[in-house]
């Protein structure tokens, strides 16, 4: 009988402190618009830009915990989804109407970088759109609602065995189709194209697969390997001085330097977790 771990304790401790960083680059970016009296909140906090590659990472490495030994079960694959869809949509939609009203009277406070253009439908159901969300911030939650969804459809019809296979595969997938999109920029691609081949796809597959190799007992030298994510994503940090144009969010870049050492931090989420078990088949 499989064991689901009900609380991740160090990976939520990683959550947490990304959650904090983007809470204090937002506030940073506030504090220059509005702010008149000189910058309180020092420069460095704009790195935490990069906490975005680390929730995704997180993202992976969570699912594919949560649905160890739920495979091969319609059941199991609807009830994961209605939990990540009613987890995500209620406090997104407060948000994202307490927008829609701002917009409704001043339009010109939303979405400035876009000419204050918006599409309320897609933006509420976090559908693949040219535009960004009316939540700006809600372009993350378009990539993480099209992770759940495609694990909800491998869910019944692949079994356990063979999911880090598919993950593999998933990231060909990935890999080439974007490589192939870049070798013919003067096609037009649609939002939904953009989004399938999208190299940040590769970080939550990354997450997953981490996950996987701990189950299995595939890494073993589990600190060398934090270490070396750690030092990793220091040096891209202050190499590339986490700069919008290596941000950018279609560069393969910011998966190289920021995905890729996110991914070598979840290592913690099995080492430090005294009161958690993984599944056992």
């Amino acid at each position: 009988m499989p064991v689901i771990p009900t609380k991740l304790e160090s990976i939520q401790v990683l959550r947490g402190i990304a959650a904090l960083l983007v809470a204090c680059v937002h506030l940073q970016a506030i504090e220059q618009k509005y702010g008149h009296e000189g910058a309180i909140l020092p420069a460095w906090l704009s790195y935490g830009k990069i906490s975005v590659d680390l929730f995704f990472v997180i993202s992976g490495f969570v699912i594919a915990t949560v649905t160890c030994g739920q495979f091969r079960s319609m059941r199991a694959a609807r009830q994961f989804l209605f939990q990540r869809i009613t987890r995500i949509y209620p406090p997104y939609w407060l948000y994202s109407t307490m927008v829609l009203v701002v917009w409704f009277y001043r339009p010109y406070m939303v979405n400035a970088t876009q000419d204050n253009q918006v599409n309320i439908l897609a933006s509420f159901l976090l559908l693949p759109q040219e535009l960004l969300p009316l939540l700006m911030v809600g372009w993350t939650l378009v990539h993480e609602m099209y992770f759940y969804l495609i694990i909800a459809l491998l869910m019944p019809v692949v079994r356990e065995s063979m999911f880090s296979a598919m993950l593999a595969l998933w990231a060909v997938f990935v890999i080439f189709g974007h490589t192939y999109f870049m070798n013919n920029p003067s096609e037009n691609y649609g939002p939904a194209i953009q989004l399938a081949f999208h190299p940040l796809t590769l970080e939550f597959i990354g997450g997953a697969i981490i996950a996987l190799f701990i189950k299995g007992n595939i890494i073993s030298k589990s600190y060398l390997v934090i270490g070396i994510g750690i030092t990793g994503f220091l040096f891209a940090t202050s190499w590339l001085h986490a700069s919008d144009i290596v941000l950018d969010m279609n560069g393969w870049w910011r998966v190289l330097c920021f995905g890729l050492p996110s991914a070598l931090w979840e290592l913690p989420g099995y080492k430090f977790c005294l009161k958690t078990e993984y599944c056992r088949s």
